[in-house]
């Protein structure tokens, strides 16, 4: 079909009436090719064109020849190539544009859904919200942290699924001010089932490249567990009075201290760890004991031999 139309706008344009409003019926069909059919089509389009607008010509058709100026002369010669080139600017130029933009959309698909399945491989729940927290996307691992499906949680406020109600109001008064959205914490959500997940969040802002608007990207870590058994090693702990309990970390500062370690230090456990162990101990002690197990006087002193 296209092939008849541009056969019949030559024809009809370089034929036995001469009509110059007519030239300009092809370069429409060159236009309309260089939108809708690439810059291959166009390129053989217009040697096709350019042949049969010279042949015709030099025959004496068209409106570039006259009976002032034959086919051949100066004139006909000149207003013809200028012709050509017309049909070659219109057309090819385009092509190319419309080329690059096509190329531009399929890079930019391309590498949203390579983001989006780097999104949704990950174990680290990951969900999007617009400027007023309204749910844009929620990966796998969400639903399996939470319970909640994509459509559960899709354009709501996130509060509405995770939050109890009486958090929803001052939830809602942070997201609408960028400034005002802490960046990490700690909460507790809720599940589908009607469960609880202590969780620790980040937030972060995010300027969507399709139409610059404000995104927020949310990411928790589900800490029940590690919390769980801290509260329960906390208690064991505490309950113990009889017997004292110090733990410290490598370089000797107390990380740990039972009710049993806070009656015989006479100390709170919360001032205790702001001390090194050594503190407690009788320097003079400390450096004998040193001295006879050949380490250097310190907390390698006591450990030294600790397997």
């Amino acid at each position: 079909l296209r092939a008849l139309l541009v056969c019949g706008a030559l024809l009809f344009a370089f034929g036995p009436r001469k009509n110059v409003a007519m030239v300009f019926a092809p370069l429409r069909l060159v236009m309309w090719a260089g939108v809708a059919f690439g810059s291959r089509v166009v390129v053989i389009e217009q040697v096709l064109m350019a042949c049969a607008v010279t042949i015709l010509t030099v025959r004496g058709y068209g409106p570039f020849v006259s009976d002032l100026h034959p086919a051949g002369s100066l004139a006909s010669n000149l207003v013809t190539q200028l012709y050509l080139v017309c049909l070659v600017v219109t057309g090819l130029p385009l092509a190319l544009a419309v080329r690059q933009q096509l190329l531009a959309n399929v890079a930019v698909r391309s590498e949203q859904r390579r983001t989006e399945a780097v999104i949704d491989s990950s174990t680290t729940p990951i969900m999007v919200a617009d400027v007023n927290g309204i749910m844009l996307l929620a990966n796998p691992a969400v639903t399996r942290l939470t319970g909640f499906t994509p459509d559960d949680l899709l354009g709501h406020g996130f509060w509405e699924r995770l939050l109890p109600p009486d958090q929803w109001e001052a939830t809602r008064r942070a997201f609408a001010n960028p400034d005002r959205i802490p960046q990490r914490g700690e909460t507790v959500i809720r599940t589908a089932g009607g469960g609880e997940r202590v969780v620790t969040y980040s937030n972060g802002l995010y300027h969507s490249p399709d139409d610059g608007s404000l995104q927020y990207v949310l990411t928790m870590t589900d800490i029940t567990e590690e919390r769980a058994t801290q509260h329960l090693l906390q208690h064991l702990l505490r309950s113990a009075t009889t017997v004292a309990i110090v733990g410290t970390d490598r370089t000797g500062r107390i990380t740990v201290v039972n009710a049993g370690a806070e009656a015989l230090l006479r100390f709170d456990a919360r001032a205790a760890t702001r001390h090194s162990f050594l503190d407690f101990l009788d320097p003079d002690q400390l450096t004998l004991r040193g001295v006879a197990a050949g380490v250097p006087i310190g907390f390698e002193t006591l450990v030294h031999d600790v397997t």
